[in-house]
């Protein structure tokens, strides 16, 4: 088995894991790969991963000792961290996560949000909850864990965090990576301004695109109200259209990739807005 397995990876959690996390974690995945069910090739290499790595984090002396070696590069990312869709299709944990749900939908919508930044942090997530039934304090769970993720990749700064998270959830992962590396090797000595101004000279096209999933997240939110058809103009704007109203009038004129559209209220064109962009930002 080769050294250079990332454990915590093939378990699919963070290295913040409980115990508990990472014995229910190691069942789980054991229970797709192992070979009384699942006789691919695939599937025998996935096991004698999984083995080797429960081997040495199911065990607290060697885990201690695991975790001390690979401190060093335990802050540094790869692309295989920001992969959104989990590399299984059946879920073992499907069954008690649809209970669940019923019961306290929110803890769906935490878990999306999670799933939106790494598979595995949303994996950690799912079944932290269903071990420890928290379900009532599944908002706090799923803050913490995102925020420890991040800051172990982009560091303490509020601020680049959350530019970090916006970055992975536009799935510009090429540029995180990037980031990931300039906090690896500045530190401290870099804010957010100079942060911005590098990357947007690196990569033009990120600012363009960050606005445009802020406008985006903007139009409908709850409640309802007239900042939301603001944000639709934006980003009409954004996208080099022209929106048309006459003053005390609720009818809107819409001129889009050579194309006119009339709503007869901010809410239909900003629902309009919406669907129109939804596969770009959604």
């Amino acid at each position: 088995m080769s050294e250079r397995l990332d454990f915590y990876q093939v378990l699919g959690v963070l290295p913040n894991a409980e115990p508990p996390v990472i014995r229910a974690a190691y069942r789980a995945l054991i229970s797709i790969y192992h070979p009384d069910r699942n006789q691919s090739t695939d599937a025998i290499i996935r096991t004698k991963e999984l083995n080797a790595a429960y081997a040495v984090l199911g065990d607290s002396a060697k885990r201690a000792e695991y975790d001390k070696s690979s401190e060093p590069t335990r802050t540094k990312a790869n692309i295989l961290e920001f992969e959104e869709k989990q590399p299984f299709q059946e879920d073992p944990l499907e069954k008690d996560w649809k209970v669940a749900i019923e019961f306290y939908p929110d803890v769906q919508k935490h878990h999306l949000d999670l799933e939106k930044i790494s598979w595995r942090l949303a994996f950690t997530f799912k079944i932290k909850i269903l071990q420890s039934q928290e379900f009532k304090d599944s908002q706090e769970i799923a803050a913490q864990l995102k925020h420890d993720y991040l800051c172990r990749y982009f560091g303490r700064n509020a601020d680049i965090v959350i530019y970090a998270e916006n970055i992975i959830k536009a799935r510009e992962i090429e540029v995180a990576l990037y980031l990931n590396n300039v906090i690896g090797v500045m530190g401290k000595s870099v804010d957010i301004r100079s942060i911005r101004a590098n990357i947007n000279n690196k990569f033009p096209s990120l600012a363009r695109k960050l606005e445009g999933r802020r406008l985006f997240q903007q139009i409908f939110r709850e409640p309802w109200n007239v900042g939301d058809a603001v944000a639709a103009t934006q980003l009409i704007s954004l996208h080099g259209g022209k929106v048309e109203q006459r003053v005390f009038s609720s009818k809107i004129t819409l001129h889009l990739h050579d194309k006119t559209f009339k709503f007869n209220s901010s809410y239909d064109f900003c629902k309009f807005v919406k669907g129109e962009f939804s596969s770009k930002y959604a």
